[in-house]
């Protein structure tokens, strides 16, 4: 099991709560988590801020799977708030406006497409999927975040 401990990181709504019973001692340890609609913001937030520079081809997985997985459960209203604490909080709300000129920039980069190529060949979970599929699936979260009502 791979844990990743953060501190001032926006949990949106609210960080949820797993209690884990341990092995020898008989007690329970806490665990605040990330909402799924965190995670997902923070994939995509990485992806469009990254842009040419992401040399982190899992990054462009776990957005597609993710998405892909939980876009019919989450809250939509959750997750674009979430991107938009994550996107505030990086300094980045500007950059996000352009993830279709981004995502065509990643798209058009050789050494991204190679950088791909070597992860699902590597990684054989992803290899069913295209360097394209990927970037792509980058727009359709910007277009399914732009399609979601203002809260406010």
């Amino acid at each position: 099991m791979k844990i990743d401990i953060t501190t001032g990181d926006e949990i949106t709504p609210a960080a949820i709560e797993y209690s884990f019973h341990t092995m020898f001692d008989d007690r329970d340890i806490d665990v605040f988590a990330y909402t799924t609609e965190t995670i997902l913001a923070e994939k995509y937030e990485t992806v469009i801020r990254r842009g040419i520079t992401n040399t982190r081809s899992r990054d462009f997985y776990d957005l597609y799977v993710l998405f892909h997985l939980y876009k019919d459960t989450i809250s939509p209203a959750h997750f674009k708030l979430a991107v938009e604490h994550t996107a505030k909080k990086r300094d980045s709300s500007e950059l996000l406006i352009n993830y279709k000129s981004i995502c065509a920039e990643v798209k058009a980069q050789e050494s991204l497409k190679n950088d791909w190529s070597n992860y699902t060949s590597e990684e054989k979970y992803a290899a069913h999927l295209s360097f394209d599929d990927v970037v792509d699936n980058a727009v359709v979260v910007g277009n399914y975040l732009k399609n979601i009502p203002d809260s406010n």
